[in-house]
């Protein structure tokens, strides 16, 4: 083949390959940040309605907000300090948009445990146990069909002897 008509091809397939992820990023994209924003406003929603609760049944406001003595409830959790570092990668805290980094590393994760779902689906379905158990299960089912035929074909010979019209599927059967 031809050096120059190799690497022509080589680069549209490196662009192709390359527009194409950029297309499949987008709406993924999109959909993370939708769902981000929604989170945000259930979780506001969420404290507003535990705020109220806590109120209405006089335990005032809970652990974690402005308080100078703490109270000792069961079912609150104790502040843990925040690191100096920031938050974990690929998680927003304050910022209506995810970095780029953050989205990266987002996406990715999730192609990738995606990926090993997948494979280790495949892995199991191909494994020597399972294999043997559809063999199993399928002689299983054509046994059982053959039986169920012949009990068919059984039938509509007794009632075409005792005078019954026979449908010509049933014939058909009754014939092999």
């Amino acid at each position: 083949m031809d050096p120059a008509l190799l690497a022509t091809s080589t680069a549209a397939a490196l662009v192709l390959g390359v527009l194409m992820g950029v297309a499949l990023t987008v709406p993924a994209r999109r959909r993370v940040e939708r769902e981000l924003r929604a989170t945000r406003t259930d979780l506001a929603a969420l404290r507003d309605r535990v705020d109220e609760l806590a109120s209405a049944t006089g335990h005032g406001p809970l652990a974690g907000t402005d308080r100078a003595e703490p109270d000792f409830v069961i079912t609150s959790l104790p502040e843990v300090p925040r690191r100096a570092a920031g938050p974990p990668l690929g998680q927003v805290v304050d910022g209506d948009q995810p970095s780029r980094r953050d989205f990266a590393s987002v996406a990715l994760a999730e192609s990738a445990l995606r990926l090993a779902s997948l494979a280790y689906g495949v892995r199991r379905a191909l494994s020597p146990e399972n294999r043997n158990r559809m063999r199993f299960e399928m002689g299983r089912e054509v046994k059982r069909a053959r039986q169920e035929r012949r009990r068919e074909a059984k039938e509509a010979r007794r009632q075409q002897r005792a005078g019954y019209p026979v449908s010509p599927a049933s014939r058909a059967e009754d014939a092999a």
